[in-house]
């Protein structure tokens, strides 16, 4: 026993010092758990030991990676399948397509061309990250004739490639194939079908339900699948349903951040339809669950709301009323940053913003606009391009209701006091 934890430790070290993770120490210094498990032999070389090696490189950029594929290669380890399957699918992730296709090739000479089911998915996952769908095609056709049965893992990257080029109901067919060829769905599969289905095409929702049932109910989802499945029902716009999804859930089994994106996906409803008094409930709802758990990605989405609705209500007591929710997320946002010291991030983010200058947009507060942006350039904060596009409009909009004609006392009177009134809601944003 203690020669065969042995050689698992030293297999470990080899492949933390290949990494440049590991000091020149003996195998002693290292703790059970750090230790692989499928390679016992004492100081192995072996593919699957270069593949443990690249499988705990901490950092994946294009650098790290290719200087632990050159360490490797010169301290004599075997680059073989396992090895160059991993190279493939790490070089893909870095988009580094020149290496990655080399890594294919090699692939193909060590086997003659007969690629394992695993290799295979790496090649089509190369595919379709370029994206390419005639080479997807090809992989596909190849892996018939070899007579390599497809996974869910070959599924779900054939789907993924067909949303990437837009094409969700060939998406969604693929999925219906996977279902007659026996494959059994995972979670990760179910949640790309939900993010394919397009409530506009009959039978999608169908589908979706019927898997969701299949599963056991969304009780029974990853908390990934879950709020996939709650963005398909916010496109939908069953608000009714997402919501009472949403306080089935057991908050004891998510991480704050799980909960904040679920929680951000049932107010995305209300921005693919508009209704002002569920959004409003919604927002109340929805902050009193979360509290602090609360992240400028749910803010932000509810000021996008508030904007979806603003366009479309008809009074002016309504269109305050909107305002108001994107007015109250902003506070809160706001507020929030202060408190866990965040302002920074915040300031960064600039769809937020672009988010607020909409809204001001299209509730026509000149003042409030400018007021922003002379804040947000104060504080050195990311202004998008999109953002600086809906301020000239308003500033354009306004210069054309004023230029060319002669106004009355009463009405620049009433102008004045709706203009403080606008910079007074205005100066509400914190000066970091």
């Amino acid at each position: 026993m203690a020669s065969f934890l042995r050689g698992r430790a030293v297999v470990c070290l080899q492949a933390r010092r290949a990494t440049g993770l590991a000091p020149e120490k003996g195998w002693h210094s290292f703790r059970p758990k750090h230790v692989p498990t499928r390679h016992k032999v004492l100081g192995a070389m072996t593919d699957g030991a270069a593949a443990e090696v690249l499988l705990r490189l901490p950092n994946q950029t294009e650098r790290h990676v290719v200087s632990a594929h050159e360490r490797l290669k010169s301290e004599g380890y075997i680059i073989g399948v396992m090895a160059l399957t991993r190279l493939l699918s790490m070089y893909t992730k870095c988009r580094c397509w020149g290496r990655a296709e080399e890594c294919h090739q090699r692939l193909r000479e060590i086997t003659k061309g007969r690629l394992s089911v695993r290799s295979y998915n790496a090649i089509l996952n190369m595919k379709a990250e370029e994206p390419d769908l005639q080479g997807a095609v090809r992989i596909w056709e190849e892996m018939t004739q070899q007579k390599i049965a497809a996974t869910a893992q070959t599924y779900s990257t054939v789907m993924k490639l067909h949303k990437r080029l837009g094409r969700r109901d060939n998406a969604v067919k693929l999925y219906q194939k996977m279902l007659e060829d026996g494959v059994e769905p995972t979670d990760r599969v179910l949640s790309l079908l939900f993010g394919c289905c397009d409530p506009r095409i009959p039978g999608h929702m169908e589908l979706a339900e019927e898997q969701v049932d299949s599963f056991g109910g969304t009780a029974a989802l990853d908390p990934h699948c879950l709020t996939t499945f709650l963005g398909l029902l916010a496109r939908s716009g069953n608000a009714h349903r997402a919501k009472h999804t949403l306080l089935e859930v057991d908050v004891r089994t998510l991480t704050p951040k799980e909960h904040a994106v679920m929680w951000t996906s049932y107010i995305g409803c209300f921005i693919h339809h508009p209704n002002l008094p569920e959004l409003e409930d919604a927002y109340q709802l929805a902050a009193a669950r979360l509290k602090q758990s609360a992240d400028v990605f749910f803010y932000s989405a509810a000021i996008k709301a508030a904007h979806a609705v603003l366009l479309v209500v008809e009074t002016d007591r309504e269109a305050k009323r909107a305002t108001a929710v994107g007015i109250a997320a902003l506070r809160a946002a706001q507020k929030q940053a202060l408190a866990e010291k965040a302002e920074p991030a915040l300031l960064r983010n600039a769809i937020f913003w672009r988010n607020l200058f909409l809204l001001y947009e299209a509730a026509g507060n000149a003042a409030a606009a400018k007021t922003l942006y002379e804040y947000l350039e104060r504080n050195n904060a990311s202004v998008s391009a999109e953002a600086k596009a809906s301020l000239q409009r308003l500033v354009d909009e306004q210069s054309r209701k004023t230029a060319g004609r002669s106004v009355p006392a009463m009405e620049v009177a009433v102008s004045s006091a709706a203009a403080a009134r606008e910079s007074a809601e205005a100066d509400d944003l914190i000066d970091f």
